[in-house]
């Protein structure tokens, strides 16, 4: 099943449906996504703001969803969203496009590429590590999930794809095996997964929000900052002094052993080899979109310059105390 396919006439419909409540037309927004299908509208009468998701369903399942309102839950007092229950108190909805979840809109725009002080990144860090910690609670018995973003089955997903023009697939494979060779030594827990630019909200205040909970894995701490890192730097244009004060600020809540800080270089390689590739499949067998060709043709950008930055420069640049 490719992204869902759904109309407004079937957004109305289903919110009506389901939830008893009629979006104002005026105010119906569909949003950028990757896989699914999301429309951020306000309701006749009341005005409140609402997200709907439409999950691609070969990529999450119900029972998977579930978890993740229970995460969500759990992290109650950080700026996450919020489950709006259908009728019959039930937070996932089975329709014909799909899974439809229902969110409350958190407050905050998306970060993007906005400048930022010194003092946020330091903030990201700490928000970071809490929402890590809050998450390693969460029971997990029952959450189990095959996804291509899963760092620790990057080289089995990359053996079949091919890498961009311009990318040395030799120097991203070496990290991706120095990556999966460190992963199998350590624990795992519930990662949020996908900590990106575009998954970070802000307001005026300078208050953080973090969204979009779908690529939620089962994976060793160190992945969850090592992937902020990796996009964070990539928004700052290779700008290592960010990762350097989100570092800081994540190490005030969790230190990490040496185990984890030496996969961190070889993780934020990894994720964009195989975002590289995924988008470029996409992009070969026709199915992507414009938003999906301006991610490949800038993660290629970026990967080329962590490669070229190299293992140790990022480490005395990012990681020394």
């Amino acid at each position: 099943m490719s992204r869902p396919n759904v109309t407004l006439k079937e957004l109305s419909h289903d919110l009506e449906k389901y939830y008893s409540i009629r979006p104002d037309p005026d105010s119906v927004r569909e949003l950028e996504s990757y896989d699914d299908r999301m429309f951020s509208f306000s309701t006749e009468g009341s005005g409140e703001k609402l997200i709907a998701k439409y999950y691609n369903t070969t990529l999450i399942n119900k029972e998977q969803l579930t978890v993740l309102a229970r995460v969500l839950d759990a992290l109650d007092g950080f700026n996450t969203p919020k489950v709006r229950l259908a009728s019959g108190k039930t937070s996932i909805v089975e329709v014909s496009e799909g899974l439809l979840v229902l969110f409350q809109r958190i407050p905050g725009e998306i970060l993007g590429s906005t400048p930022q002080p010194p003092s946020f990144w330091l903030s990201l860090g700490r928000t970071v590590a809490q929402i890590s910690l809050k998450m390693a609670g969460v029971d997990s018995s029952d959450f189990h999930r095959e996804l291509d973003w899963d760092p620790r089955f990057t080289s089995q997903n990359l053996s079949s794809r091919k890498l961009p023009e311009g990318v040395d697939r030799e120097k991203v494979m070496e990290c991706v095996r120095r990556m999966e060779k460190g992963l199998k030594e350590l624990p795992v827990q519930l990662s949020h997964g996908d900590v990106n630019e575009y998954n970070l909200l802000v307001d005026d205040d300078n208050g953080m929000g973090l969204i979009d909970f779908n690529n939620m894995i089962l994976a060793p701490r160190v992945v969850e900052i090592a992937h902020c890192l990796a996009y964070m730097i990539h928004s700052e244009q290779l700008n290592t002094e960010v990762g350097r004060d989100i570092m800081k600020g994540y190490e005030e809540h969790i230190k990490l052993c040496e185990a984890e800080r030496s996969i961190i270089y070889d993780l934020v390689v990894s994720r964009f080899g195989l975002s590289c590739a995924m988008g470029q499949q996409k992009i070969d067998e026709g199915t992507a979109n414009d938003y999906v060709t301006k991610c490949v043709q800038d993660n290629v950008i970026t990967l080329s310059g962590f490669l070229k930055l190299g293992r140790d420069c990022f480490e005395e640049e990012v990681l020394k105390d």
